[in-house]
């Protein structure tokens, strides 16, 4: 006997695994707490998220500190203080 198209994935789903299906009209993968396990749709465990970093510069305008990232223009009144800069990471 041959296994279902999605075997795999549906013994991962009993385990505990998120699953998400591709919707076909969206473009996209949505998560789905009941998957019908059609033949005709597309499975899969949801990926674990990435993490990217960003570097954000601080400025000072005499009031404020604020953060931009990168080179974002700032008005002319605004003063570097890379003392302040933050490295963050977040969650893609």
């Amino acid at each position: 006997m041959k296994p279902h198209k999605h075997a795999e994935i549906i013994k991962a789903w009993a385990d505990g695994a998120e699953i998400e299906f591709f919707d076909k009209i969206a473009e996209e993968w949505l998560e789905t707490s009941a998957p019908y396990w059609s033949e005709n749709n597309e499975y899969r465990v949801k990926p674990e998220p990435t993490t990217k970093k960003v570097k954000l510069l601080a400025y000072f305008n005499g009031v404020n500190l604020f953060w931009k990232v990168g080179c974002m223009p700032v008005s002319s009144d605004c003063k570097r203080v890379p003392s302040e800069d933050k490295e963050i990471e977040y969650k893609v």
